[in-house]
């Protein structure tokens, strides 16, 4: 049996980006940032809540080694109702994600708050 010969294909070389490709990366960039912005200071939805809200995994009010004992939902990975559905690693993610938000909104609180209207008033110095 005779072997054919597979065509190869010739790649050019260093090939500078033209400004039509430029143009198209810029457009696809922008189309993906702008279909998402609106999300990024919405409110949870669907299951999100028992994902996230409600998760105490993701809130940090139990300890760090539940978090790799239970499933993506909270429950323990044992418990006959459990989804079995192990994602530690996302269930983590949330919790760093839902940890930063927290501190940027006691962040805008600070920055917002007058002297006035601050929980924490200053002593005068004497």
């Amino acid at each position: 049996m005779r072997r054919r010969h597979l065509t190869t294909v010739r790649e050019e070389p260093d090939r500078k980006p033209r400004s039509s490709d430029l143009a198209v990366y810029s457009m696809v960039t922008a189309t993906a940032v702008l279909s998402y912005a609106n999300s990024l200071h919405g409110d949870f939805v669907h299951d999100d809540i028992p994902a996230i809200v409600t998760n105490a995994d993701v809130l940090g009010t139990g300890p760090l080694k539940q978090l790799f004992l239970n499933d993506f939902w909270g429950a323990p990975m044992s418990d006959y109702n459990s989804h079995k559905s192990y994602r530690p690693l996302t269930t983590l993610s949330f919790s760093v994600n839902t940890g930063r938000r927290a501190i940027k909104e006691q962040t805008d609180i600070w920055t917002v708050a007058t002297p006035e209207e601050s929980p924490v008033r200053r002593q005068p110095i004497e």
